[in-house]
Formats: C-alpha cells, structure tokens, sequence
C-alpha cells in the first residue's frame, strides 16, 4: 500500500513537472486536453483529434494508475467534452483532417501501437494492419479506420498527389482482406474514369496500388477491365501531349507486367492487343526520346500477355506474307 502510494505521488510529480511531464501518459493526456481545448474556438475538427488523443494517453494513465482519483476525474471530463465536439462533427471530417491533411501531432515514429493507440498516418497503419500480434478488437478498429479512410478519399472531389500518397500505402493488405483492396482500387479506376481530364496522381496512385498488391488479391478480369478503362483515355490523348502520353504509356507498361504476372489469358486481340501495339510502334518513332523508351517497354511487356488471335488468321497472315514476298522476288530482274 505504503509502496503504490509512493509511486503514485512519484507520478503524479512527473505529470506536473515541465521537463518531465511527456514522459507519463497523464502528462501527454493533460497537453493534448489543453490543445484540444485551445483549439476548439477555430478549428473543431483538429480539437477533436487533440481530444482523441488526450483521451487514449489518459485511458492509458487510469489503466495504470487506477486508484488516483485526479486522472479518472479528468478522463471523466475529456469523454464529455469530447462527445460535444463529435455532434458537430461528422466522421468524414476528422478522417479528412487526420489523414488527407498536414498531420497535427509530429510524432512519426512507427513503433508497434498500444492497444488503446491510434496511428499517426496511413503508413503506421499500413505497417499495423500487416502485424499478427494484434488483438481482434485491435485489428477490427484499424480495418475500421481504413475503411473509413478509403470511403472518405471516394467522396472527396478534387484530388492531389498529396491525397493519393496517402491512401495508395494502403495498398498491400493481409489475405484475409481482399474486399477492402478491391474497394481501394476501384475507387481510382472510378476516379480515372470520371474525370474530364487526365490525373497524372491518380495514374501514379492506381499504378501503385496494382504492383503492390497483395498476390492474392489480384483478379486477372479486374486487371483486364482497368485496361479497358485506360485505353479510352489513351486514345483520347492529343498527340501534341508528349507528359500526357509518357504519363499514360508508363502506366500501361506497368498494367502489362501484372497482367503478366498474372497470365491473363485471351485478351481480346482486335478490340485491344492490335490497336495498343500499332500504337506503341508507331510512338517508337516519335522525336521524343522519353517516350520512346516507355513505347518500347510497354510493347515488350504487352508482347507477353496471351491474346486470343485466332490460329487461322495468324496462318493467313504469315501465308500472305510469304505470297507478298515470293511474288516480289519472281518479278525482280536478273539482268
């Protein structure tokens, strides 16, 4: 008794000595109170993060320190205050805030999180997600999280490469997650889709998220309609767009190596292959020396997925060619 009274009193020093008061949760919980309580008057969405994380390091401190009738006092006060900001507030705002904006808090060191922690960035909860030593509850609450993150990025209209770097490290997810993948990618494709102009970070973003994939959360249909989605914008590119072109032309190359990867099996030869590949030989010749180096690298890469040209027609085309070949040999003239 003598013993947990002293090493409350020790504690309760620490707290409220400047120096050494982030060093205890209690200390962290009553700085993170204070910020939430100085920014409730501008900000409400960066106010309710500060609650939050005041609320985890305090919880922490009761767990720890369950006697001391100072920090359950203050908890009590945090998760009341806490639940007025969170009525004027939607979900989508503090994800928004946490995630898709310059983060508040600067600790950015990814160490395995408490159970009670939240991540400090998509990359922490990236690397949180991928970790088998976590509680179900744990694990629940961060799928939520991402979830929510995916879905909040979906809504969200104007896009920058800020944005996009965010989300796409949510790209490589344990086996058990393939639902939620799918649900980050067709959101870029939609996006790709959707928008009047070419997105050079959703192009980045979307070709992330393929390469980096989970193996197993890979669907050759799925890869073959994102190309589809591609080549329409592909043809709908200006010559005269030599970024656009090299942007699009790097994309489909790294399509390609997954589609490969993959063995997809029969794409479609005439509505697909051949006009892609005339493309890409046709941009090989272009002044452009960048681009030419990402025609040739597609061309290849393309050259390795299965079509489903048809044994006739090939023989048909060889044939001609052979025929074409022979006929302009007989009229040469050997004098």
């Amino acid at each position: 008794r003598e013993m947990g009274d002293m090493m409350e009193k020790v504690y309760k020093t620490f707290a409220k000595n400047p120096i050494t008061a982030n060093l205890t949760h209690f200390g962290r919980g009553k700085k993170y109170l204070n910020e939430a309580r100085d920014q409730k008057s501008r900000n409400l969405a960066s106010s309710a993060l500060s609650y939050d994380e005041a609320i985890n390091n305090l919880e922490i401190a009761h767990k720890n320190h369950p006697t001391s009738s100072e920090i359950k006092e203050i908890l009590t006060q945090a998760h009341e205050e806490y639940e007025v900001i969170l009525k004027e507030l939607s979900i989508s705002e503090i994800i928004e805030n946490k995630f898709f904006k310059k983060n508040h808090f600067p600790e950015k060191i990814h160490l395995p999180l408490d159970e009670d922690s939240e991540p400090n960035d998509t990359r922490q909860l990236a690397c949180e997600l991928l970790q088998k030593d976590v509680s179900s509850k744990q694990k629940e609450r961060l799928y939520t999280l991402a979830r929510n993150i995916i879905n909040r990025f979906a809504e969200i209209k104007i896009i920058d490469s800020t944005l996009v770097h965010e989300v796409m490290v949510l790209s490589h997810l344990p086996d058990s997650e393939k639902e939620l993948y799918r649900n980050l990618m067709e959101t870029f494709v939609t996006k790709i889709k959707e928008s009047n102009l070419l997105h050079p970070p959703l192009l980045e973003g979307l070709s992330h998220i393929i390469r980096q994939a989970n193996p197993k959360h890979r669907e050759p249909d799925d890869l073959v309609c994102i190309l589809e989605v591609l080549n329409k914008k592909f043809k709908n590119l200006r010559a005269q767009d030599k970024n656009r072109q090299i942007e699009m032309t790097q994309t489909l190359g790294r399509l390609f190596d997954v589609m490969a990867d993959c063995k997809v099996q029969d794409l479609e030869y005439e509505e697909l292959y051949k006009p892609l590949y005339d493309t890409f030989k046709k941009l090989q010749s272009d002044s452009n020396q960048e681009l030419v180096y990402h025609a040739k690298y597609a061309c290849q890469a393309l050259i390795c997925i299965s079509n489903n040209k048809s044994p006739w027609k090939e023989f048909l085309q060889v044939f001609l060619g052979i025929t074409n070949f022979a006929g302009a040999f007989k009229n040469i003239d050997p004098g």
